[in-house]
Formats: C-alpha cells, structure tokens, sequence
C-alpha cells in the first residue's frame, strides 16, 4: 500500500509511477467486471433466444395434443371402446393427459427461464455502473494526486506506511489539522 508522504521539490519516478500502479489496478478490474457483463449478457441472449426458438414448439405440441384429445372425446363411443382393448384405451388417454400437464410445464418453465434472465439483466446494470464508478473514481483519484504533486506532496510507493514524512518550514509542507483541512478543501474535498 502507498504511504502518504509530505516532500518539497520535484517529482520522482515513484511519484510518477504511483498514479499508473494504481491506475492499473483499477483499470484491471473494471476490465475484468466488464468482461463479466459482456459473457451474462451473451448468456442471457443465448437463453432467450433458445426461449424464443422453443415456445412455439411447445404451443404447437399442446394444441396438437389439446385437438387429439378432443378428437378422441368426440369418438370414444360404445362400440369403439369394447373394440380397442381396454389396457390400450387406458394407455391412450394417458398419454394424452401426461402431454397435456407436461406441455404445460415446459411453457411454464420457459417462462420462468425469461423471468430469471430479467433478474440477469438487473444484476448487468448493477455491475455497469460500479464499472463506470470505478472508472471515475480512477479519474478523480488522478487528478488529486496531480494537484499533491503540483503542491509538492507525493505519495511514495516504495516507502513503508510511516505517516507524513515533511520538512519544518518547507514550502507545501502541512503542519496541523487546519492546514490539513484547508488542503482538502482546495483539492474540492
């Protein structure tokens, strides 16, 4: 971690260094929220058009089988029921009931499915705007150590975490809270 450190004169290399190093900090892990969106998104679209492919083959399956049904009732009469076996009528309205209720369970399903990929989506937008965050964040966080540099504080990265490291009397150095604060305030914190 960088120890704030108070010096007076020119810049450094590790002065110019700090701001890169933490950049690309921040850098990697916006890149790396970002690819996390980009891969739920193309999840969700993978998902939603597999719904979309789907749905119509599941309402075509249970008006088809809605129509053999009521076909069936319609023909089911005393002399075709002591003509076809009565384990093989059984089996046939069986069947017909079984693709009924799982017809209806794949449609209900699918829309489960596109219910789920809303929440996805949220969850995207939620991650898109901690990606944007973090890239302002790095922004601002720029510019305040430019204006330290600028003032003649610097942020050593090589230095252990001592506290303030200044010179009595030296020009940018901050000897009390009250300068402290009005350091801040100029930097507009």
């Amino acid at each position: 971690m960088a120890t704030p450190a108070t010096t007076v004169g020119e810049n450094s290399a590790n002065e110019a260094a700090a701001v890169p190093e933490g950049s690309s900090v921040l850098l990697g892990v916006q890149q790396q929220l970002a690819k996390v969106v980009e891969m739920t998104e193309e999840a969700a679209n993978k998902t939603l058009d597999t719904v979309d492919e789907l749905m119509p083959h599941v309402r075509e399956m249970m008006s088809d089988s809605e129509k053999l049904e009521e076909a069936w009732n319609r023909l089911n009469t005393p002399e075709l029921i002591e003509a076809i076996p009565t384990p093989v009528n059984a089996a046939l309205q069986a069947f017909m009931k079984r693709v009924r209720h799982r017809g209806t369970r794949l449609k209900d399903g699918l829309h489960e499915l596109t219910a789920a990929q809303g929440y996805q989506d949220l969850t995207g937008q939620i991650v898109k705007r901690v990606v944007a965050t973090l890239a302002e964040a790095e922004t601002q966080l720029a510019a305040i150590d430019q204006q330290l540099i600028a003032q003649g504080i610097s942020f050593n990265s090589g230095e252990e975490a001592t506290g303030f490291h200044t010179e009595k009397g030296g020009e940018g150095v901050v000897e009390d809270q009250d300068s402290v604060d009005d350091l801040l305030d100029d930097l507009g914190i």
